[in-house]
């Protein structure tokens, strides 16, 4: 119980963290620098998670995955609604 309590943690962290460079890229309304193969990659990740953490049975890492499954899915939703417009 306590692992599924420590990664769940890490996975909110990072899902709040990953909704501030949302915000970055709603601010900024373009990408500099930045590649989006990572964030695909992780996406990826992420959506095998949420498949993942309940057959486990670990609800608080599932949540931590929901979080940043969602972020890094807005995130590249922007990016290329951005980039789209950009050309």
């Amino acid at each position: 119980m306590i692992p599924d309590y420590i990664n769940g943690s890490f996975g909110i962290v990072c899902g709040l963290a990953l909704f501030v460079n949302c915000l970055c890229l709603y601010r900024d309304k373009c990408m500099h620098g930045v590649s989006w193969m990572p964030t695909l990659y992780l996406t990826a990740w992420g959506y095998w998670n949420l498949y993942y953490f309940p057959c486990l049975n670990q609800w608080f890492s599932f949540a931590g995955a929901c979080l940043m499954a969602t972020a890094n899915t807005l995130w590249l939703s922007m990016m290329l609604y951005y980039e789209a417009k950009k050309r």
